[in-house]
């Protein structure tokens, strides 16, 4: 009987194919199969990257993403070599392969990863905002009311944020932002990063509204630095009203919901960070 394969999950370069790595050139080249999110895209890369490879490629994309995991995974149990890789950065990251990586973990099987080419960790370097603290939110929700949810998390939290967004809904989402967020919070916009019409844009969240006036396309990456020490005043005032409710005698959830109502904040991160302070002492 042979020996079980094993799963790879690899980066792939997110624009520039010479940002490939050695060990991806190397698992291109030796996997048995290759789940690729677009086969298009890595038949390009191994193209030109002069690769000659043996293995199958197949498609693997969101939509059949759970009828593939058991073939994947009796493919390895059987001996076979297995590769994912997304259309570019890191399959997981807002690409498919989380579902895989569960039940791989869950079928005892082994898993490898090749680290590599990141939109977001490139974009944060990028900025020159903090980087001790930051949160990745992935692509914006489509629905306006969840974007808001999402806003009022940036609006008074210390620590950067990242997220992708379609270059179609990137001006509303960033007039929605500038609603939300003080309008003079600064952001970086990274456009089609390393590619050969890279662009990235600096400036306040208002100057980088009317820059998105015009027509934008390609990848896009947005960077929010972190809020102003008076906006995190702001919060920890708020913490000490809702602490001082609760030895009041009120729920943690009223004294959160009159805070927030009162000051014009969101609730939920309120909440928890609330509820972080009460776990920390």
């Amino acid at each position: 009987m042979r020996e079980p394969g094993k799963l790879t999950l690899a980066a792939v370069p997110i624009g520039n194919f010479q940002d490939a790595s050695l060990r991806l050139i190397k698992a291109l080249a030796t996997s048995d199969l290759i789940a690729a999110e677009d086969t298009r895209k890595i038949k390009r890369l191994i193209n030109d990257l002069e690769i000659k490879t043996v293995a199958k490629i197949f498609s693997y994309f969101q939509e059949n993403e759970v009828r593939k995991i058991d073939f994947l995974l009796q493919s390895i149990q059987e001996g076979l070599s297995v590769l994912v890789v997304s259309d570019a950065g890191m399959p997981t990251i807002s690409d498919p392969g989380f579902k895989l990586v569960q039940a791989a973990i869950e079928a005892n099987i082994p898993i490898e990863v090749l680290p590599g080419p990141s939109a977001p960790i490139a974009a944060l370097a990028l900025s020159g905002f903090a980087t001790d603290e930051f949160t990745f939110i992935g692509f914006l929700p489509r629905k306006k009311s969840q974007r808001e949810v999402k806003f009022n998390e940036i609006k008074n939290t210390d620590r950067t944020f990242i997220f992708f967004e379609s270059p179609r809904r990137l001006l509303t989402s960033l007039q929605e932002l500038g609603e939300v967020v003080e309008a003079e919070r600064a952001i970086v916009v990274a456009r089609e990063l390393t590619k050969t019409y890279q662009e990235i844009i600096r400036g306040t969240i208002s100057e980088v509204i009317e820059w998105a006036q015009k027509e934008v396309l390609g990848e896009i990456t947005v960077v929010v630095d972190r809020a102003t020490k008076s906006a995190t005043d702001a919060i920890g005032e708020a913490i000490d009203e809702v602490n001082q409710l609760i030895s009041q005698g009120a729920s943690h959830k009223d004294a959160v919901t009159e805070v927030a109502s009162q000051r014009g904040l969101a609730k939920r991160p309120l909440y928890e960070a609330t509820l972080e302070l009460s776990y920390e002492r």
